[in-house]
Formats: C-alpha cells, structure tokens, sequence
C-alpha cells in the first residue's frame, strides 16, 4: 500500500509540474501572439480555429478515456500485449478519422468561411486549421495512453513540448512576415511536434520487455467497439459542453467584429493566469482554519 500511495503521489506531482508549467508558456506565448498580431489579426486567428476546435472533439469517441483506463487496467492485471494492441488501435482509429475529417475541412473551407463565418477571405486560414485538428487528435491520445501506463513523467514532458513548441514556432513564423498564416501554422506545428515525440517515447515503453500473445489476440474492431462502449457517456457529456463552447464562438463570430473577438480573448488569455495564480497560491482550508 506504501510503495501504490508513493508511486500515485510521485505521479501526481510530475502530472501537476508539467500542467503548471505547460498552462504558464500556453498564457504567455498567447498574450505575446496576441501583442505581435494585434486585435483585428488575433480575431481572425481565434475565428479560424472553431470549425478545427470542434472537429477536433468529433474525432473522439470516447477513445481518449478509455486508452487512460485500459491501459492502466490491463498493466495491473499484467496483460500488457493487449494493453499495447489497445493503444495502437486507438491511435490508429484518432488518425485516419483526423486525416478523413481534415480532408472534409480543406473541402469544404469556402463554404464554412462564407456562409457559417461571414467571413469569405478566411478560407485560407481554415484549411491551415487541417494541421492543427490532426496534431491535436494524435496529442490527446497519445498523452491519455501515457498516463494510463503511469509514464506521467513523459506525458508532462510532451504537455511542456507541446507548449513550448506552439510558442516557438507561432511567434517565429509572425516575425517572418506570416501574420495570422503563421500563427495557425505554429499551433498545428506544436501539437504535430509534441505527437510524434509522444509517439516516439510511447512506442518504446510499449515494444519493451513484452512477447505476443496469441490468446490475446481480438480483431481492429473489436478493439474499437471496446474503448467506444467505455467512452461514450464520458464523450457525449464533453461533446455537450464542447458544442455550447463553439456555438458562443460563432455567435461572436457573426455579430462581432474581428477586433473585438480578438480583445475578448486576450483578455480570456490574461483571466488564465490570474485563475492559476489564485487556485495554486491561496492557502489550503487546513492553513485557514489554523490562521
């Protein structure tokens, strides 16, 4: 029971550190996006990312959760071949639904820029987005599997990479000249770097010290039908919130200039840093009751 409550706290605190410090770098290199971009380009930028945002979640299923919770079941229960076939059935479901919703995206950005957005001359800009929905599908799953299998110290280390990786090269691309084009670029280019780095490390901890066992073979799809029957309540309640979230972006969309949504979410940018800063420096229920 010692060493479980030692390993969980150990976990937890690696969890914690690479949360804290990715939601720092993601704020600042926001607000710093924000500054280079200026209102008007920052609202465009913001506006750009719905349809991929929401795309995003579709993508989902439910496959996310349930790679967090059979892959840590199936450690523990010391089937760590169906763990491993889990995983990469779940990854490889994550990119070609991805690649298939992206390539609906590209398709289909006039019309989404002209009649849904109000604004024609952005379609450009959504078929950037493709990157992004990709990168950010393969990004959750990946880190989702890593926690299952109790590597929070590598899902921290690709949350930092993620972070630092859309900063870096959003900001880069801008100061070459790519404006809001550059911006959309670099946040795809973030979440494709941190995928495939989490990809890397995921399949050495997966391939190492584990033989195949024919007894725990099961068909690609019977895999999936597993992981969605866990994950759907779960998906159903996020796709619920996730749909109220877009529909007020494109309602900000529709009857809100591009200035203003960009001065909205600049400000949402800067309430991410206060809210941190007061739920991890305000004193503990325990240290109230004792002052």
């Amino acid at each position: 029971l010692m060493d479980v409550a030692r390993a969980s706290t150990k976990g937890s605190f690696f969890l914690f550190i690479g949360n804290a410090s990715s939601t720092i770098i993601l704020a600042l290199g926001s607000i710093l996006i924000a500054r280079l971009l200026g209102p008007e380009n920052y609202g465009l930028y913001t506006v750009a990312l719905i349809i991929p945002s929401f795309l995003t979640a579709i993508t989902d299923l439910g496959i996310s959760p349930a790679l967090t919770r059979f892959s840590a079941s199936l450690k523990i229960q010391g089937r760590p071949e169906k763990a491993n076939r889990l995983i990469k059935t779940g990854i490889t479901f994550k990119l070609v639904s991805s690649l298939l919703l992206a390539m609906i995206l590209v398709v289909s950005s006039d019309v989404i820029a002209a009649n849904m957005l109000k604004r024609p001359e952005m379609s450009i800009l959504i078929k950037l987005g493709a990157l992004y929905l990709i990168g950010q599908s393969i990004y959750v799953a990946i880190n989702s599997a890593l926690i299952g299998l109790d590597k929070v110290g590598i899902a921290g280390l690709i949350m930092n990479i993620q972070a630092a990786a859309k900063f870096a090269s959003s900001v880069l691309l801008i100061i070459l000249g790519f404006a809001v084009s550059g911006a959309i670029l670099g946040i795809g280019l973030g979440f494709a770097i941190a995928a495939l780095t989490g990809l890397a490390l995921a399949a050495l901890h997966m391939n190492s010290k584990t033989v195949d066992d024919p007894s725990e073979r099961m068909g690609f799809l019977d895999d999936l039908k597993t992981m969605v029957n866990y994950g759907i309540p779960l998906y159903v309640s996020s796709m619920v919130l996730g749909i109220l979230t877009q529909y007020r972006s494109v309602i900000l969309a529709l009857f809100a200039s591009s200035a203003e949504i960009g001065n909205y979410h600049t400000a949402i940018n800067f309430s991410v840093l206060i809210t941190f800063c007061l739920l991890y420096t305000s004193p503990s229920p325990r240290d109230r009751q004792k002052s």
